[in-house]
């Protein structure tokens, strides 16, 4: 009875000790590809300088959240691959655990473990979810978004949503994917509209940010991207 009474707590500590287990050897690993292209010499610029508009060209023109928030980190913590790692590493497992809850919510238990096991198992999640990229922490953001909104909680929404569009540009996907839902459902379609539809303020902040210093609402390389 008690263990049914916590399955959730307990479940998540099995998650936590799965990924620990399985990535320990691995969080002092060098920084790698866009961890060493630009995140670190974002942060380190966030650690010496004040913010500005200059931070985009250091960040790639990416929006500026998670560089921000890991330099806070390094100034509490000290400055070390081990502290970054580690904190995508507990992204990583806010990723599973909130992919367990959207499971067992929508479908029962068994649907959720079960999808949160099957990404665990992911090659792709798997080799990130200890890496500083910017996928496990905007995949975080977009899951708690997806959670909070089918538990009908709007504020949290808002407040991860927005995350997810400030951390990478891809982020906004999630915000449109709720509006077109809610189109779709047709539920007071004009006020939800508006609340579910917040964090695009936050989207547009960052393309303006853009538009003055790049003379572009995207950076270039993005851009060049997203046409091939």
């Amino acid at each position: 009875k008690m263990i049914k009474k916590y399955y959730n707590f307990f479940f998540a500590l099995f998650l936590l000790a799965l990924l620990i287990l399985t990535k320990l050897s691995v969080l002092e690993m060098p920084y790698y590809w866009d961890g060493l292209n630009f995140l670190v010499s974002t942060i380190d610029y966030l650690q010496n300088n004040s913010f500005g508009p200059e931070l985009l060209n250091y960040n790639l023109g990416h929006p500026i959240f998670f560089p921000w928030f890991i330099s806070l980190i390094f100034k509490l913590l000290g400055s070390s691959s081990l502290i970054a790692n580690s904190i995508i590493l507990l992204l990583s497992f806010l990723t599973l655990y909130f992919t367990y809850l959207i499971g067992k919510n929508l479908f029962g238990r068994k649907v959720g473990i079960i999808a949160s096991l099957l990404l665990f198992f992911t090659p792709m999640f798997f080799s990130y979810s200890a890496m500083l990229f910017l996928d496990i922490p905007v995949a975080a953001f977009t899951v708690i978004a997806l959670y909070f909104v089918i538990k009908s909680k709007k504020l949290p929404y808002i407040i991860f949503g927005s995350l997810a569009v400030l951390t990478k540009e891809n982020g906004i996907l999630v915000v449109f994917g709720v509006l077109l839902s809610k189109l779709i459902k047709r539920e007071k379609i004009k006020k939800d509209f508006i609340i579910y539809g917040l964090p695009i303020i936050a989207f547009i902040g960052f393309l303006v940010m853009n538009k003055i210093y790049y003379g572009e609402f995207l950076y270039p390389t993005t851009t060049s991207l997203i046409e091939i």
